[in-house]
């Protein structure tokens, strides 16, 4: 598995980093302290895992997870819990209080699927036309001739396909235009 923390605090930042290395020795892990760089680093390295410190450089993290160009399974980490809606909003898998314990983070983990997050240059032919969203904690591949509706709700959007299912973007409406 790799993994990928974006967390400011250089004693939180290492802390992460000797419980993963307890819970599993075998992790590819990689770690920045700003969000620009992480999300950078995301992009170009795809990481199935994101450990995602919510408060960065005096700014919330999570109004730049629409900026990753795939999805990953995203553990959102904080002092507090005022941002934990939000953070399931945009498809979260976790949110976790500090200090992280091994017990959280392995709680966390374990929520996690095995198989691995797909990838936009993987995907077959038929699926070009498609767009990862999150529906809950699942990722879907949304063919985009299926899109039947997209309506802003705040910061948010929300995609409904040809089957009436749901999904929660943190895409706006001017990117929509762009995609379709």
């Amino acid at each position: 598995m790799t993994i990928l923390i974006i967390e400011d605090n250089e004693i939180e930042m290492e802390n992460i980093k000797t419980l993963l290395s307890s819970i599993n020795s075998n992790l590819s892990i990689s770690t920045t302290d700003t969000i620009a760089h992480g999300i950078g680093i995301a992009n170009s390295l795809q990481p199935q895992v994101i450990i995602l410190d919510i408060q960065l450089e005096c700014d919330n993290s999570l109004d730049y997870i629409q900026e990753l160009i795939y999805a990953p399974y995203i553990i959102c980490s904080t002092l507090y819990s005022e941002h934990a809606l939000q953070a399931f909003e945009i498809g979260a898998t976790d949110y976790l209080t500090k200090p992280i314990t091994e017990e959280k983070l392995k709680r966390a983990l374990n929520r996690i699927p095995t198989s691995p997050v797909p990838k936009p240059s993987t995907l077959s032919t038929e699926e070009k036309g498609s767009i990862l969203l999150k529906n809950g904690t699942k990722t879907e591949n949304v063919p985009l001739d299926l899109i039947q509706l997209i309506t802003a709700d705040r910061d948010y959007t929300i995609v409904k396909d040809d089957k009436n299912s749901e999904f929660i973007s943190t895409r706006r409406m001017r990117e929509w235009r762009q995609i379709l």
